[in-house]
């Protein structure tokens, strides 16, 4: 008898767009000076980082958890102080995705974690 399983792994590219995410607001916002030319690949480290290194865990602005000098988290090359959309405690508010690249999965949000 032989048993075969088959695991899925998702990998989709893509960021978000509206309110713009670190990573892209120096396409609306003049004093986002920092420019990141692969929007869509932030991805806590990638696979093998995020999973073998990491425990399965991800920095909180999608950098590699492990690192110290986080690019994406205050004070890092791109978290600027610029703040791109402000809400209402209760509001209910759109956020635009731009998926480049569509593994199938999900994408899951989290506030004041």
């Amino acid at each position: 008898l032989l048993v075969a399983s088959v695991v899925t792994l998702v990998s989709g590219h893509g960021f978000i767009q509206e309110p713009a995410a670190r990573q892209v607001c120096y396409k609306e916002f003049p004093k986002c000076t920092s420019v990141h030319w692969t929007p869509d690949e932030l991805n806590c480290g990638g696979f093998s980082t995020q999973n073998d290194k990491n425990g399965g865990k991800c920095g909180v602005c999608g950098d590699a958890y492990h690192l110290t000098d986080k690019a994406f988290v205050y004070p890092g090359k791109f978290a600027l102080g610029v703040i791109t959309g402000t809400y209402q405690e209760g509001q209910t508010f759109t956020i635009k995705l731009r998926i480049t690249t569509n593994h199938k999965g999900w994408s899951e949000f989290r506030l004041g974690d």
